[in-house]
């Protein structure tokens, strides 16, 4: 519960909403909603800990709680987005 709490307050002060506003999807790609998700996604990468993308992943997959912090209901969704980014 402590590393969700820390991992909340690391996403408000970043003002990651901030730094997403000047995307304006052009039909192709990634909705900005996903791409928030993608990115709060490898913060808790680096705030958990994990050691590779597909750690990440599967907790993601696994953890209800660290997946709606992230701004994802389902489960779906990260693999494709992540993978994108991270080389993997």
């Amino acid at each position: 519960m402590e590393k969700q709490q820390e991992f909340v307050r690391v996403i408000e002060l970043a003002e990651v909403q901030k730094h997403m506003s000047p995307y304006r999807r052009q039909g192709i790609g990634r909705k900005r909603d996903d791409r928030l998700a993608i990115l709060k996604a490898f913060a808790a990468k680096a705030g958990y800990n994990f050691p590779t993308t597909k750690v990440l992943i599967a907790y993601l997959h696994d953890g209800t709680n660290l997946r709606r912090l992230c701004g994802q209901e389902s489960k779906g969704g990260y693999s494709v987005g992540i993978h994108v980014f991270s080389g993997v």
